[in-house]
């Protein structure tokens, strides 16, 4: 899928090439059923190889009608998902939730919500 990556600031270290580290780190993915999906963090990194983006510390990602806030997001250009997790918040006009870790596959459009021993997973769904 084609996106556009983008930071206030970036450095590339000598010993690691490939990967690209940045501060305010904005990705505009574009998916195949036409949304566009907006993912920014306080900082993050983009393997220039596989180009997988991980995002840290205080991610927001959107499409304009689901909100989704976290600790961390792994886009996964290889294996066509995304990991979202940490203090994980979904908001949608179908449902919101809670939870430790939400997996997304972009060819399925199925989530997977998972949670720690011991914690629950919230969720509200709106008819």
């Amino acid at each position: 899928k084609p996106f556009i990556i983008g930071s206030e600031e970036a450095y590339i270290l000598n010993e690691e090439p490939d990967i690209v580290y940045m501060n305010t780190m904005h990705v505009i993915l574009h998916l195949n059923d036409g949304r566009i999906v907006n993912i920014i963090s306080n900082g993050g990194s983009y393997n220039k190889k596989t180009y997988d983006c991980f995002f840290e510390d205080e991610v927001i990602a959107t499409d304009g009608k689901t909100n989704i806030s976290a600790d961390n997001l792994d886009l996964l250009a290889n294996k066509n998902s995304v990991n979202i997790y940490n203090n994980v918040r979904l908001n949608d006009p179908a449902a919101s939730l809670q939870a430790d870790k939400i997996d997304y596959d972009f060819e399925t459009k199925r989530f997977t919500v998972t949670s720690r021993p011991n914690n629950m997973v919230k969720m509200k769904l709106i008819k």
